[in-house]
């Protein structure tokens, strides 16, 4: 026997037709990642039956829950549907912008146990509950979702009978240096930056229901858009704007690579805290600038990513 490796395993998706539904011979795509965290708990509960000899009756299966997260290192092209699925819009003109739009998916698990023998785990309605796009110094950009399902399948020995596996993506990881440009924010002149991440979050929740271990549904939250700006403090400039509630434009370039490029826009944002910490000896004074993005009637959302940027 072979025990299954985690980087023997294969990760894929397709999108949903019908949500909680996986097509009829399905196309996968293979999707690069760097760790997972997809579960479907269990939910058991005890029976609270009274027995005169004092013992447990029972142990009731009570449904499930499908969560967890994909962790990977951003490059072009390889995150875009997850992208459009968290932003709840679609990719027009190479432009998205945040919506309402409802985009699931299965994500089949592959675990090879060798000898020509494998192990196939998926789970169905997947949806994507939220991103973090972290930059920090002398690393990849990183890129994290949050993912909310209805259900799971009876883990199975083969493929779903017609299925196809498209390749992964090849363009390479985008690293924090060279493929990051100038990070603004309108009226403001920025100091070097230590790091930044950026949150999307969808907040859905679960629709639960009798007579299926699956979601009735998966119910779109408010979505809201955060971050943090590690900034050196050579300046009042950003701590005013702080306490003035300044409202700024965020703009974040990613890529180095014509037309492998993407623009984050934020463009209306509150500076919403921080203040400068001076630490001990031998520190350099900074601060990390919380923000949060608001509706924007010019673009009709709050964030709008473009990618194919010149």
């Amino acid at each position: 026997m072979t025990i299954a490796e985690s980087d023997g395993t294969r990760l894929a998706y397709i999108a949903e037709v019908t949500e909680g539904t996986t097509p009829a011979t399905p196309a996968f795509q293979t999707l690069r990642y760097v760790s997972e965290s997809l579960t479907a708990a269990k939910n058991s509960l005890q029976s609270n039956e009274i027995r005169s000899d004092k013992n447990l009756a029972d142990i009731i299966a009570a449904g499930e829950s499908v969560s967890g997260g994909i962790d990977g290192e951003f490059s072009y092209g390889t995150f875009d549907d997850f992208l459009e699925a968290a932003m709840r819009g679609t990719w027009s003109t190479d432009v998205l912008t945040n919506g309402t739009d409802r985009k699931s998916f299965t994500i089949e698990k592959t675990f090879d146990f060798g000898s020509a023998s494998f192990g196939y785990v998926r789970y169905r309605g997947c949806f994507i509950n939220g991103v973090t796009i972290d930059m920090q110094p002398r690393a990849p950009i990183g890129v994290s979702f949050d993912i909310l399902g209805m259900g799971s399948d009876v883990a199975a020995a083969a493929i779903i009978s017609g299925a196809t596996y498209t390749a992964a993506t090849t363009e390479e990881v985008m690293p924090s240096g060279t493929y990051i440009g100038t990070i603004t924010a309108s009226g403001l002149t920025l100091p070097a930056i230590k790091s930044m991440n950026l949150q999307i979050n969808s907040q859905n929740r679960e629709q639960l229901q009798i007579g299926s271990d699956d979601l009735a549904g998966v119910a779109l939250g408010q979505f809201t858009v955060s971050g943090t700006l590690g900034l050196y403090f050579d300046s009042i400039d950003e701590y005013n704007a702080i306490k003035n509630h300044t409202s700024v434009a965020i703009s974040v370039p990613l890529g180095s690579v014509t037309s492998e490029k993407y623009t984050l826009s934020i463009p209306v944002a509150k500076l919403m805290s921080g203040d400068p910490i001076s630490g001990g000896n031998g520190n350099d004074v900074a601060f990390d600038v919380d923000f949060m993005g608001q509706y924007d009637s010019g673009i009709g959302g709050t964030v709008q990513i473009t990618r194919a940027v010149a």
